[in-house]
């Protein structure tokens, strides 16, 4: 009889254990959304849009370019752009209440009725692949326009204002009419014909034929009252003449690996004359990649002329053409922000061509010699063949399709919609090199060759996915390095005094892998461990912030294949505030290779950065300009003007990012209030902050470069 209240209590204890068990095992509620994008102009049954393996009360809402009838059981998107869905699912017996979003592109074939049955089997819609730019079908994930669409915009309404004077850097324009009209005669440089310097209107109006004309007036370094042009457009070329035809004037090569005996002409104009004088002439020796006069030019002190179309130069004044300098019709001065204490322009050396290795990392990278040689026959499809290619787009696609399936089946998943990663591939093979700004670059290149998806497995049987990116880390666009005012020193003893500095950029061999898994978010700045960082590596005492617990070098990579390094610099200043980067957010270190600190949209908006206002049109969200390395994506900052897109009043968190919309976490760029070193208030104009708000810890070889661990580059 005594032993009753023990089985008693173990009986109760059996059933307590019993029904915790059953509790436990009820599946938990789930959602399962469409994969493919909606049809255009087309209604659609809310069932062909998610299913759940709860039976609860669903209630469907809509927003963006779609509706919703009355009984919530039909959805009749737009023409184009994204229809954000929700589905709320109410608690029923032991599947708890669950609700959540997912943004759809809408694009493909459209015009269509589907059926309202149960089936939630959607149908692939078929992509049109271009030749030469990147299409993508989303209002979200969609990149900016490469330089070589935003050339041929059009820019109507500019008037030219004279030139009040010609100082260290000007940017300006030159014409033989002093009313500045479009349609006067102007200096232009056009690579198609051997940099020539022909003369030719502005009436297209368009970014190409006013970049085409725009020169910057570089001072002669022992006379302040002569200066050499430069293109803007093709800032490695500088104008010269042509001894051999007649004194025709020319743009010669002039900052970049070459041959012969290239140089450039200081010029003196005098404005009560309106005259254009060639005072002496610089020659570059190709050897050693540094300047001399040229004691033997024949055309000192000769003027300029135009006659026919062509600028010569003239032994007589009598003979020369009046000519007048405008202010450039595209604002490229150095913003405020970027140069908050106003520093000078250093006069150290540039760093000379002859110091740095010269790679033809064309061939290096696809070439026969090529890095990605050794990709494993289960990714070559998606390497077949460089830049925009339907093939490789097929084979792509497929891929990721079968990633996300592997990964799904093993409990886990991606951190974005596929769309996200499909369309950063276009848009990244969809970049050319339309400005000759790199020293070993040519004119017309891809900037990132090649982008696959690779799905290695760990020794635990886990998949680890990845989207390898291969470019040159050079942009698309003019990068105007000559117009920094206090480029990084190129090392060595001395001090920054003594040390030549960095002003020319070279192709790069940049192969980088962002992580598609979504192995989650850190709760504490330190979380993530960093062997060393910002912060560390300058001996810092004082607490970590976003800003300083950051890698020492890249931390993220842009849809052009640059490079995105932390806002620190490594002595935990700010680069805008010291002043070292260029107008697009952009400089070189010691390597030569280009990356990016700032925005230069945020802080410029001429139309000619990373990503420009005219991106925005017609979608819903900014443009995806970037990944991080911890696989988060990077968009564009929120501007008043579309204060209407998704998210734009959810609070970006001290990382720089948010989550709304079903999109998943994401960072934008985006602004802060700071003080300079001499106390001066400036706004940061931020890409990626620092720190990393994606988990790296569970990454595999998250620190390990290609040539150390390829087995997660597909090798």
């Amino acid at each position: 009889m005594l032993k009753k209240p023990s089985l008693v209590v173990l009986f109760s204890i059996l059933v307590a254990t019993a029904s915790f068990s059953n509790v436990s095992a009820a599946p938990a509620t789930d959602i399962k959304w469409r994969e493919t994008p909606l049809p255009p102009s087309s209604v659609i049954s809310v069932n062909e849009l998610a299913n759940s393996n709860s039976s609860g009360k669903k209630t469907w809402a809509v927003k963006g370019d779609c509706s919703i009838d009355k009984a919530k059981t039909q959805v009749t998107t737009m023409a184009s752009g994204t229809c954000i869905v929700t589905l709320k699912i109410a608690k029923k017996a032991s599947f708890k209440a669950i609700s959540g979003s997912r943004a759809f592109a809408i694009s493909g074939a459209g015009g269509s009725t589907t059926a309202t049955g149960g089936s939630t089997t959607a149908t692939t819609t078929s992509t049109t692949v271009a030749t030469t730019v990147a299409s993508t079908s989303s209002a979200i994930y969609y990149t900016p326009a490469p330089f070589s669409v935003i050339l041929k915009k059009s820019l109507p309404g500019k008037t030219l204002s004279a030139l009040s004077a010609v100082g260290n850097r000007t940017k300006f324009v030159l014409a033989d009419a002093s009313s500045g009209a479009l349609s006067s005669n102007f200096l232009t440089i056009d690579s198609s014909s051997a940099y020539s310097a022909p003369a030719a209107s502005f009436t297209a109006q368009t970014y190409e034929s006013y970049l085409k004309g725009m020169f910057s007036a570089v001072s002669d370094t022992t006379d302040s009252t002569q200066f050499r042009i430069d293109s803007v457009l093709h800032n490695i070329y500088s104008l010269d003449f042509d001894a051999a035809n007649a004194n025709k004037l020319v743009f010669k090569l002039n900052w970049g690996w070459t041959t012969g005996s290239p140089g450039f002409i200081s010029f003196s104009y005098d404005k009560s004359t309106s005259l254009l004088q060639a005072k002496k002439r610089y020659t570059l020796n190709t050897s050693s990649y540094t300047h001399s006069l040229d004691g033997g030019f024949s055309a000192a002190n000769y003027y300029v002329k135009l006659s026919g179309g062509v600028f010569s130069l003239v032994a007589s004044a009598g003979d020369a053409t009046k000519l007048y300098m405008f202010n450039s019709p595209i604002d490229y001065d150095m913003p405020l922000d970027f140069n908050p204490d106003s520093i000078g322009f250093v006069s150290n050396d540039r760093v000379s061509l002859s110091t740095i290795t010269r790679k033809n990392s064309i061939t290096e990278l696809i070439g026969n010699d090529t890095k990605l040689r050794d990709v494993s026959s289960t990714y070559k499809p998606q390497v077949a063949t460089t830049g925009l290619n339907s093939a490789t787009k097929t084979a792509a696609d497929a891929k990721l399709a079968e990633i996300k399936r592997l990964v799904e089946a093993q409990g886990g998943k991606l951190r974005y919609d596929t769309l996200a990663y499909q369309n950063f591939r276009e848009g990244a093979l969809g970049v050319t090199l339309q400005s000759d700004s790199i020293a070993n670059g040519t004119l017309g290149q891809l900037t990132t060759p090649n982008v696959y998806f690779t799905n290695e497995k760990d020794s635990a049987g886990t998949y680890h996915p990845f989207m390898i990116i291969a470019s040159f880390s050079i942009s698309d666009k003019p990068n105007l390095l000559n117009d920094v005012r206090r480029p990084p020193g190129a090392g060595g003893g001395g001090g920054y005094a003594s040390s030549n500095v960095t002003r020319d950029a070279t192709l790069q061999i940049a192969i980088t892998k962002i992580p598609l898994r979504d192995y989650g978010l850190v709760s504490a700045i330190a979380e993530n461990t960093l062997p060393k960082s910002l912060w560390s590596d300058t001996g810092s005492s004082g607490a970590v912030t976003t800003y300083s617990y950051a890698s020492t070098s890249t931390n993220g990579v842009a849809y052009d294949g640059v490079d995105i390094y932390p806002a620190m610099n490594n002595t935990l200043s700010q680069s805008q505030a010291a002043a070292e980067i260029c107008s697009i957010g952009i400089h070189v270190g010691q390597g030569m290779g280009l990356h990016y600190h700032a925005d230069g949209f945020s802080a410029l908006s001429n139309g000619l950065s990373l990503y420009n206002a005219d991106d925005y049109t017609g979608k819903t969200h900014p443009p995806l300009i970037g990944f991080a390395y911890d696989g988060i994506a990077l968009f564009g900052k929120y501007i008043a003007s579309n204060a209407s897109m998704l998210g734009y009043g959810v609070a970006l968190d001290d990382f720089g990012g948010h989550d709304h919309d079903g999109i998943g976490y994401h960072y934008h760029a985006h602004t802060s209030s700071a003080t300079s070193n001499l106390g001066k208030p400036y706004t940061l104009h931020l890409l990626l902050k620092g720190a990393w708000r994606g988990k790296i810890n569970a990454i595999p070889d998250f620190w390990k470069q290609f040539s150390e661990a390829k087995t997660y580059y597909g090798s």
